[in-house]
């Protein structure tokens, strides 16, 4: 399928728990946890963390005086390694003193997220046989870990406990999905135990004639008729067996067959409009292609509805087998072949893209961006000079604040807004404590001030004298741009407030917790046209709109709005299907430019460690 160009994804028979990529970062958390873990250790020293050689190992372990360990590495004088396997070496062993020192404060999510933007794991295993599917569950994990955090279950050593013993039973968890809505012609390649309960218009069991492996060994056991032993009497001798053996034996070929014939059951059902068996041998007895041919000279009319075609039939436009050598090239020409089969991959042109508003802003703003946060998942905020950058913590509190406000501004009983005073504030602590922190903690009592102070606007006095079906919170949107134009491209994303006033105006208004910047509304303006764009269609025609941000750190933070009809909102719905069409055509020619320094410190973007490696502001 690769030489043939055809687009497809193996799904791998592993759990999802027992995927190598898990289990890498479970040995991370497990040696956070646990310097002294010797296997740990080793195994993040083989694994993409370090990625050492077996014989880099064993040198290791000789200086360590044969025993590997973390504290013996750190201790011993290092010996002679491959100069790329020392410097990945030496990064890990920097980078430890950090992430162990930090490991209770931060959480596992956000841990696990920066050793891998550190690390660069996600770039080590992304060329890999598997790579989108490693991807996957590497996100997926993060996901688990940010539900671990919020739950408050235990620390990192707990986890990596939990991971690996889910490993270990093996359980029905399964691996995370990689085929997107835009690769729907994707051939998918998996057992049949996979299979179950999934269908697919077009479905093939090759191998049919395969032959079973049916040694039953010298024990036999059955839960009804007991336990029998095939005695062995020597070299030269048959193997003999009792009446009881021989009837078991007989009992459980029979429950093979049944279980034989149950599994191509199960393949052949799958396929919804066509199915394409194949697979003949010499020696067919007791194969599915021998059991499907029984049934077929029983039943002509099946028979009949049966196509049974050749390979001198099918016309297939294949590569020969037995290809003469190709012409021996120099270094650079090869290498520079080998760059463009990268940069120009064969790519089903999907029919339909889901775009979220944040996706969009941040390709606007940089195509390399964009690409570091949503593509490969890469930490915003470094880990540098030996100490998490401070911005790391507050990101993931102010984060964390922004929920919790916008919870209590969805939430909130509008009856009460009238009330300020205790039944408010007691009102509010109840929203909070019902989202499971304490409304006394400092980071709760912030937002809880934040929310009070936008109560007592003007603005709020108002919300709370409107009829409530006036007042829509939290309201999602799907919408189509370009109508028409194809590809068909959604926007995705939620209002956090629009409001039909009783002057017959509508307004919509993003909250936002992170500090005013100095270019205070204009900062948002692609938001803001975002959300008018979908507001204007949801809101009656001739309706006339404002769109506006709430600043909720300020002392009173009345909405700073505009009118829609400033914004433009036809020339920017073009603009936005332009560059989604853009951002489509990116990853075909694997080119994400970046902005100038000078215009990175001017959106205040957390990747500018990587793009320019000094920025001060790392």
């Amino acid at each position: 399928m690769i030489r043939l160009g055809i687009p497809h994804r193996v799904i791998r028979g592993r759990g999802f728990y027992g995927a190598q990529e898990v289990l890498d970062l479970a040995s991370l958390l497990s040696l956070l946890a646990d310097p002294a873990d010797a296997l740990a250790f080793a195994a993040i020293l083989r694994s993409p963390w370090v990625a050492l050689s077996d014989a880099s190992l064993f040198r290791l372990s000789i200086a360590c005086g044969g025993r590997l360990s973390l504290s013996g590495v750190q201790a011993a004088t290092q010996p002679e390694l491959p100069a790329e396997e020392a410097r990945r070496l030496a990064r890990f062993l920097k980078l430890y003193p950090t992430l162990r020192r930090e490991r209770d404060r931060l959480g596992i999510r956000v841990l696990l997220w920066g050793a891998l933007a550190e690390t660069g794991y996600r770039v080590g295993v992304a060329g890999a046989p598997f790579g989108e599917q490693t991807l996957a569950n590497i996100d997926k994990l993060l996901e688990i870990a940010g539900h671990w955090d919020a739950m408050g279950k235990g620390d990192c050593a707990t986890f990596a406990r939990r991971i690996l013993d889910l490993a270990d039973s093996d359980p029905s968890e399964g691996q995370a999905e990689v085929i997107e809505a835009g690769d729907a012609r994707a051939v998918q390649i998996l057992t049949i135990h996979q299979a179950k309960g999934l269908e697919w218009p077009v479905v093939a069991i090759p191998d049919l004639a395969a032959q079973r492996n049916r040694g039953q060994g010298r024990v036999l056991f059955d839960r009804g008729m007991g336990l029998a032993i095939k005695p062995w009497i020597g070299p030269d001798s048959e193997a003999t067996g009792s009446p009881r053996a021989q009837q078991i034996a007989a009992e459980l070929a029979r429950r093979d067959d049944a279980e034989y014939g149950r599994l191509l059951y199960v393949a052949m059902t799958r396929a919804r409009d066509r199915l394409i068996l194949s697979g003949q041998t010499r020696r067919q007895a007791g194969t599915w292609r021998a059991m499907l041919e029984r049934i077929l000279a029983g039943s002509p009319a099946l028979r009949s509805a049966v196509k049974v075609l050749a390979l001198k039939d099918l016309e297939l436009s294949r590569t020969p087998v037995h290809e003469p050598p190709p012409p021996k090239l120099a270094p650079s020409i090869e290498a520079d072949r080998a760059l463009n089969r990268v940069r120009a991959p064969r790519r089903t042109a999907p029919a339909r893209i889901v775009l979220p508003v944040t996706h969009l802003q941040d390709f606007f703003l940089c195509s390399r961006r964009f690409h570091y946060a949503h593509q490969a998942g890469l930490s915003e905020f470094p880990f540098g000079g030996g100490l998490i950058a401070s911005r790391e913590c507050g990101a993931t509190n102010s984060k964390a604040q922004g929920i919790l406000a916008h919870h209590l501004l969805e939430s909130a009983n509008l009856s009460l807004l009238r009330k300020a005073g205790p039944d408010r504030w007691a009102h509010l602590e109840s929203l909070i404590w019902s989202r499971g922190f304490d409304p006394k903690a400092t980071e709760a009592s912030e937002v809880l001030q934040w929310v009070e102070g936008f109560l007592r606007t003007a603005f709020a006095a108002r919300l709370a004298e409107a009829d409530p079906e006036r007042v829509h919170r939290e309201l999602p949107f799907l919408l189509r741009l370009c109508a028409g134009e194809s590809p068909e491209v959604f926007l995705k994303g939620k209002i956090d407030l629009l409001f039909e006033d009783e002057a017959g105006c509508a307004t919509l208004l993003d909250y936002k917790t992170s500090p005013r910047t100095p270019e205070g509304r204009a900062a948002y303006s692609f938001q803001l046209a975002s959300y008018a764009l979908a507001a204007r269609r949801l809101v009656r025609e001739g309706v006339p709109l404002r769109a506006g941000i709430v600043f909720l750190r300020d002392p009173l933070p009345e909405p700073e709005v505009q009118e829609a009809a400033e914004i433009g909102l036809s020339a920017f719905e073009a603009r936005l299907f332009q560059g989604a069409l853009q951002l489509l055509e990116r990853p075909a020619r694997s080119e994400w430019p970046g902005l100038a320094q000078a215009q990175c410190g001017a959106i205040h973007c957390g990747y500018q460690y990587r793009c320019h490696s000094k920025a001060a502001a790392v």
